[in-house]
Formats: C-alpha cells, sequence, structure tokens
C-alpha cells in the first residue's frame, strides 16, 4: 500500500472466482481506484468464452473497449492463446492500463498502487503495462505471454 490506497476484500474474492469456477464464470476483471481514490474496487466482470461463445481474440477485442482511453485501470484476464504447435493454453495476466492521455496523478496512484493489488491477487502468470493501444493489442499481449511461457 505505498500510495497509502487499500485493496477492497471483494477484488480477492472476485479473482478467486475467476482462477477457480469450473466452468469459467470470467474472462476479466476491470479494477478502479474508488471516486475518493482510498481504495481499489472492481469496476466491473466480463463474462467467460463458454458464457459469450466467443472466439479468444474476439473476447479480448471486446476487453478492450471496456478500457476507458483518458483514465487508467487495473485488470486480471484469463488470456486463452494457441501455441505454435497447436495446444491451447490460457495464462492469467495481470495489466495496468495507463494510457498517455490519463491525467499525470491517476498515472501515479495507479503505478504505486499496483504492488498492493498484486499481493491481493494470489496466481497471477505474467504482469503487463500498457500506455497505448498498439501495446494492447491481441498480438502483442500474446507475444509477451508466449515469451514468458517458454522462460518459465
Amino acid at each position: 500500500m505505498a500510495s497509502g490506497v487499500a485493496v477492497d476484500d471483494t477484488c480477492g474474492k472476485e479473482f478467486t472466482v475467476l482462477v477457480r469456477s469450473t466452468p469459467r464464470k470470467y474472462r476479466a476483471i476491470i479494477f478502479k481506484l474508488t471516486d475518493d481514490l482510498s481504495s481499489v474496487c472492481v469496476e466491473k466482470t466480463l463474462p467467460a468464452a463458454n458464457i459469450t461463445k466467443c472466439s479468444a481474440q474476439e473476447d479480448w477485442k471486446k476487453f478492450v473497449t471496456e478500457l476507458p482511453q483518458n483514465d487508467c485501470r487495473f485488470a486480471v484476464y484469463d488470456f486463452e492463446y494457441q501455441t505454435s504447435e497447436g495446444v491451447s493454453k490460457n495464462r492469467i495476466i495481470f495489466i495496468l492500463w495507463s494510457p498517455e492521455s490519463a491525467k499525470i496523478k491517476s498515472k501515479m496512484l495507479y503505478s504505486s498502487s499496483r504492488e498492493a493489488l498484486v499481493q491481493k491477487l494470489n496466481g497471477v502468470q505474467k504482469e503487463i503495462q500498457a500506455t497505448d493501444q498498439d501495446e494492447i493489442e491481441f498480438h502483442n499481449v500474446y507475444q509477451q505471454v508466449v515469451a514468458s511461457a517458454t522462460h518459465k
């Protein structure tokens, strides 16, 4: 809690649902700072592919549209991908969305609050920070996820 921002208990509870529910209930959880900037809370959950009946890339595109263009957010995402051998895998990724157009105060608070939230989310396999649409494109995230999966 380097920023003095607390993490609401609901964040960890919803993350557990994302990771452990069978069949999957969520594809993603988006977190935000409360209006008074005192804590991180769940802003919204996005349904899993078994509910949406969409491909991994379609679900990713929908997720990206949920991120605000002018403010920061945290998110966890059950990232599904195919290996070069055609094997279907998934990784739980943590995303710090910090667009260039966000206010400096917001960027600073989100950046300094990241660690407190990650500590509550036991099971994150990859962390990504994105500052523009190119960095959050499926292909770019895919490359980072595959690179980290092969180096472990």
